[in-house]
Order: structure tokens, then C-alpha cells, then sequence
């Protein structure tokens, strides 16, 4: 059993982030973990269930294969996917909040001044406590 990914979304350490894509069903999206995703080929090792954290550095400049990675994790069962902006990739893209939005899937920004670990540790230990 996870936690509710508004639930999740409420946290301060989500305060400065933003929801771009899959707002219909953030109340009924259990989270059972967190991980964070740099391989674009990710989605042949999830379970399901996993919130991904990344910053598409691998695959910086091909909007398509962002758009796979979305595609990919989204089919596979992940809760949602948290993208980081940062000097390698200055915005969430129209076609990813548009993949997000088409998929009905969770697509959540997050600002270059956020680490990682500022988000990954709380959200662990929400869930390690839960369960």
C-alpha cells in the first residue's frame, strides 16, 4: 500500500514545485517509492507505482526520446515523473506536458535550486513510516 500522490504533492518540500500535466487523478495515484532516473531505458526496470525523478540529462536535446521515456514509464505504471529544469533543460516542454496531459499521467516540475535529496529523503521517509 502507498500514499496518495496529492498527498504527497502537499509536502513542503514540494511547495515550490508544479503539477503540469495529470491533475484529474493525483487523488487516486498511490506512490509506493521514489527513485531517481537518468537512463532512458528506465521503464524495463520499474515495478510500478514509483514516482521518477530526473532531469533528462542523458537525453538533454531529443525531445523524442523524452517523450518515449514519459510514454514508456507512464505504460509500465509509474505514479509520475518529477522533472527538474536546470541549465541542461531550462523548461518542461509543450510536447512532454502535452504527453503528460494525453496519457493522463502525473508530469511534476521542479526548479534547478531543489536537490535531489531535498525531495527523495522526505518522501522515502513518508513512505518507509506508512508502511
Amino acid at each position: 500500500m502507498g500514499i496518495i500522490l496529492k498527498d504527497i504533492l502537499k509536502m513542503s518540500c514540494f511547495e515550490n514545485s508544479k503539477l503540469v500535466s495529470g491533475i484529474e487523478i493525483i487523488d487516486r495515484t498511490e506512490v509506493e517509492g521514489i527513485t531517481i532516473v537518468e537512463r532512458p531505458d528506465i521503464a524495463n526496470w520499474i515495478k510500478g507505482g514509483e514516482l521518477l525523478l530526473t532531469s533528462f540529462y542523458s537525453i538533454e536535446s531529443d525531445v523524442t526520446a523524452q517523450k518515449k521515456l514519459v510514454e514508456d514509464v507512464a505504460r509500465n505504471g509509474a505514479a509520475g515523473i518529477i522533472i527538474k529544469v536546470s541549465d541542461v533543460v531550462p523548461v518542461v516542454s509543450n510536447e512532454i506536458i502535452e504527453t503528460g496531459k494525453r496519457l493522463n499521467f502525473p508530469v511534476i516540475s521542479i526548479s534547478k535550486e531543489v536537490k535531489y535529496i531535498d525531495i527523495l529523503y522526505p518522501v522515502m521517509g513518508l513512505l518507509f513510516n506508512e508502511q
